[in-house]
């Protein structure tokens, strides 16, 4: 309980404090889009990059952890496609707009406020790794899919074309890159640029909070409301369950590794899921309400599980 009433409960009462401001009609439109550039070019590449250029992980060990997150995020993504076409009739797009949304995570936005409260800087670490392959591993698999899905020739080559760009214009995969390669300087950050880092950093979890809260006002429950519970469920409870079992049982991770794989995990189905299927006017509505599900029931599973790794940290 503790663990919900000290970590869980502030983080989701600032997500719920941007979710009033923008309904409420405090905070317009352009403001929220503002928040959200400022978190997104600003405030987190520079947690990003102090977090990343004071590393200290061996490679090894990121290895096993990209090793049983991403083992058991493909796998989930997989059954959750025999999951769309058996039990709903989904078309291979479709499929692929659903596997997307049960296993990509709000990593950004909401993990790494919700790690840092949990697990201090040392649980920034793994989460940056994650972070550093996730977007360009499962957004490009759902792309090549619905591409596939909609019989357009040349569909791998837009999506290798598409994930140069998105590396080449990311502030969140540049600024992790960029940490990695100043730690392998072996320099220290100066003081003027420390101390910005420190300014920008400690914007981003409230910042990035706010921004979240703000953007899901704008989200509405519509489409199919049966299929949208299946695939929160599959998102905060398979997912976990079985990146847990790669991670502690066929990988070894280290218990902080598992902690902060297991916490990535649980987090609710991120925006781009959505993004995506409004790029392609596909399983838009769906993608709304699992979003705005899997982040309102977040709380109490994430709560639970907190409280359940608490005795561990």
């Amino acid at each position: 309980m503790s663990a919900v009433i000290e970590i869980v409960l502030p983080v989701f009462a600032v997500i719920l404090l941007g979710f009033g401001f923008a309904r409420g009609g405090f905070l317009s439109v352009e403001g929220a889009r503002g928040i959200g550039a400022f978190v997104y070019y600003a405030a987190i590449p520079a947690l990003l990059f102090r977090g990343m250029a004071g590393a200290t992980a061996g490679v090894g060990g990121s290895l096993g952890l990209l090793g049983a997150y991403f083992t058991g995020a493909l796998a989930v993504f997989a059954a959750s496609m025999v999951v769309g076409r058996l039990a709903f009739g989904l078309r291979l797009a479709e499929q692929g707009l659903m596997a997307l949304s049960t296993g990509f995570s709000n990593s950004v936005q909401l993990g790494i406020p919700l790690v840092l409260a949990a697990f201090g800087e040392a649980g920034l670490v793994p989460l940056t790794l994650i972070i550093s392959v996730h977007s360009l591993l499962l957004l490009s698999l759902a792309t090549l899919l619905v591409e596939a899905g909609r019989g357009h020739a040349g569909g791998a080559l837009r999506m290798a074309e598409a994930t140069a760009r998105a590396i080449a214009g990311n502030p969140v995969i540049l600024s992790i890159i960029a940490g990695f390669l100043w730690r392998l300087t072996g320099l220290g950050i100066p003081g003027p640029l420390k101390h910005l880092l420190d300014l920008l950093a400690g914007a981003a979890t409230p910042a990035a909070l706010f921004s979240l809260g703000a953007t899901l006002a704008g989200f509405r429950l519509a489409g199919d409301l049966g299929e949208s519970l299946v695939v929160v469920a599959i998102k905060l409870l398979v997912l976990p369950i079985v990146v847990w079992l790669f991670a502690n049982r066929v990988f070894h991770l280290s218990e902080l590794d598992t902690a902060v794989a297991l916490t990535c995990a649980a987090l609710p189905t991120g925006a781009n899921a959505f993004i995506l299927a409004q790029r392609y006017d596909l399983y838009v509505a769906r993608a709304a309400s699992i979003v705005l599900i899997s982040t309102a029931l977040s709380v109490l599973t994430l709560g639970a599980l907190l409280a359940a790794l608490s005795p561990a940290k």
